[in-house]
């Protein structure tokens, strides 16, 4: 019985280590000339004799997820386009890699692909705040989470019942919300500020193991018991 404890505790604990280590590739695909997006367009890498892809959604938007750090070559194609092949891509552990806007141009005979080399982005498009305990108690209008991102965070918008956030206009559905390391459908649950030890905001590309967001991702971690308790004695003390 332990031995058989033991095998499973040790497969756990090498799976966890692969699946963390993942990381992703996101781009969109749009006509050269209408500037339009293509949505069911494909985009895949080739890893030894398989194909990990993925199809554009109605906005042009594909995410290819599940892939170990490295460098890869994206190939896009579309029903009556050139294809193109965007070379050296590098993928991060835990992060996802964001391409710039993919122009196809119309199928021509006498090119049947195009070669781009992937240049990484001199300007990071990933905007993070970070807001401890500390600060949090002198934001005025911080009863919940929702009136304090509306504080602190450039770029939000609250809807006119206080229950929905968008970020940088982003649809609804957009943010996404993880308290204590578990996802939450929404931001509207009862967390007074006074319990919330920091928030962490991800605007724009956000790393790979939250997912797949235009918003945005709020990571709140509350405070301890003994946080609290702490506070507590500190407060008697004064």
């Amino acid at each position: 019985m332990r031995k058989i404890l033991f095998c499973l505790i040790l497969v756990s604990t090498m799976l966890s280590g692969t699946f963390g280590q993942i990381g992703s590739i996101r781009g969109k695909v749009i006509d050269s000339i209408t500037n339009e997006t293509l949505p069911g367009a494909n985009a895949y890498v080739e890893v030894g004799k398989a194909l990990i892809g993925a199809s554009t959604d109605i906005y042009g938007y594909f995410h290819i997820k599940g892939l170990n750090p490295g460098v890869y070559n994206v190939n896009i194609s579309y029903v009556g386009y050139t294809k193109k092949i965007i070379t050296t891509v590098r993928v991060n552990s835990n992060e996802m890699t964001s391409l710039e806007d993919v122009y196809l141009t119309l199928k021509d005979d006498l090119k049947p692909f195009e070669i781009v080399e992937y240049r990484d982005k001199l300007i990071d498009t990933r905007t993070i705040d970070v807001i401890r305990s500390k600060e949090i108690k002198n934001i005025p209008n911080s009863r919940n989470l929702t009136s304090l991102l509306n504080s602190i965070t450039p770029g939000v918008l609250v809807s006119d019942d206080g229950r929905e956030v968008y970020f940088r206009g982003a649809r609804n559905g957009g943010v996404v919300y993880y308290v204590d390391g578990v996802k939450q459908r929404d931001g509207d649950y009862k967390i007074p500020s006074t319990a919330v030890a920091s928030i962490m905001v991800y605007m724009g590309d956000v790393p790979a193991k939250y997912g797949d967001f235009d918003g945005g991702v709020v990571v709140v971690e509350t405070k301890s018991y003994f946080d609290l308790e702490a506070e507590r004695m500190a407060a008697k003390q004064r």
